[in-house]
């Protein structure tokens, strides 16, 4: 019997980690669209980007998300080049829930809500919704402003924790101001790893006319794998260097 139960647990070995392939997309002032390949395993993830011509989201560019999402390992695969930075000052694909001259946020409101579930690439996903808010305040060459974001965004998540992304996917719903996304990332990584999202944010300058941006991501495939821990480093005889592009 014990040989038995050996015989079983080496012929069908457990998986810790999870490969999923994304459809991704914008709608703002200058759309962009790319397929994206993440890896995910433990506090750990890698964005492989397999299809894209956005400066960033291209597949010459590799993002790997360490220690539940406080670091960032940018590659470089044409230069054989990597950099680091910190996140918590960095805002996620959408421009918007940002401003220039921004001096401080205040008023941050954060709600998450079950929603309805469905079926993405096989699987079973349970449904959520999020609602963000706040206001800014705002100097532009000595005159003060006042702005107001507003935020939404809704997911469909396996129920497997994933402490590697606490903001979902490409760090969609993350806002740069900590007083936010430490509340994110306190709740969202209970609800799992999303297999579709959708974020729009919309930001509304001294009573201005509102700029809206979306972000969507949809998985079209789920795999179950074994991740080396070399995955989620640079590659041997790549060489720290600085970019010569912004990336904040």
């Amino acid at each position: 019997m014990k040989r038995l139960a050996l015989l079983f647990l080496f012929s069908f070995p457990s998986f810790a980690g999870t490969v999923i392939d994304y459809e991704c997309h914008t709608e703002a002032s200058a759309s962009y669209a790319f397929t994206l390949r993440v890896s995910i395993d433990g506090p750990n993830a890698r964005y492989d980007v397999i299809q894209g011509i956005h400066p960033v989201f291209n597949p010459k560019i590799t993002v790997i998300s360490k220690d539940e999402g406080v670091t960032l390992i940018v590659l470089d695969h044409k230069q054989h080049t990597y950099f680091i930075r910190k996140t918590a000052a960095m805002s996620g694909a959408l421009s918007t829930w940002k401003a220039p001259g921004t001096v401080g946020e205040s008023h941050v409101q954060l709600d998450v809500q079950p929603g309805e579930g469905s079926t993405i690439a096989g699987r079973d996903v349970r449904g959520h919704r999020a609602r963000a808010s706040y206001d800014l305040e705002l100097q532009v060459e000595g005159e003060k402003l006042e702005a107001r974001v507003e935020a939404e965004a809704s997911f469909l998540t396996i129920g497997t924790r994933s402490d590697a992304m606490p903001f979902g996917i490409v760090f969609a719903f993350k806002s740069g101001f900590p007083s936010l996304d430490k509340k994110i990332g306190r709740q969202l990584p209970r609800i799992g790893i999303p297999l579709k999202e959708t974020v729009i944010v919309t930001r509304t300058i001294a009573g201005g006319s509102p700029i809206r941006e979306e972000f969507d991501a949809t998985a079209t495939q789920v795999t179950d794998a074994k991740l080396d821990s070399a995955v989620f480093a640079p590659p041997m005889g790549y060489q720290y260097r600085e970019p010569v592009f912004g990336f904040e």
